[in-house]
């Protein structure tokens, strides 16, 4: 795992996009639907935040909103870290460990090109022990 980069472990996935204002319940469906853990908040082209299945449980259901009322630009993750594609996936899993984040957003000169997640480095370092 050392000399990988996050280009190498990227998996290909629907990227969840969704404005800030968008309800709470429409973007859990919309994770679900899409089979990913985190949908990113956009304003235009430009990520604002990110929102997790962890937030779900912890800024709506623990915190008693409504799911169908609350906006998610009062539940997400302002400002996500970002990590590069040529990033090392050491380096990218240190910064995950050291914030205690389950999802890194991934960008490109300067867009948005997907997610990591703590998944994607399981299944990068199993995949070696299953060759």
């Amino acid at each position: 795992m050392t000399h990988r980069t996050i280009r190498d472990i990227l998996q290909t996935r629907t990227l969840v996009k969704v404005r800030p204002e968008t309800r709470v319940g429409e973007v859990a469906r919309r994770m679900r639907d899409s089979y990913v853990g985190a949908a990113l908040v956009m304003e235009g082209e430009h990520l604002i935040g990110i929102f997790t299945e962890r937030d779900v449980l912890d800024r709506v259901v623990a915190e008693g909103r409504d799911p169908d009322t609350t906006e998610i630009q009062q539940v997400m993750t302002a400002g996500p870290i970002r990590v590069g594609l040529d990033m090392t996936t050491v380096d990218a899993a240190r910064t995950m460990k050291e914030r205690r984040l389950r999802h890194l957003p991934v960008e490109d000169d300067g867009n948005i090109v997907g997610v990591v997640s703590v998944r994607d480095f399981l299944n990068d370092e199993v995949s070696v022990y299953l060759m």
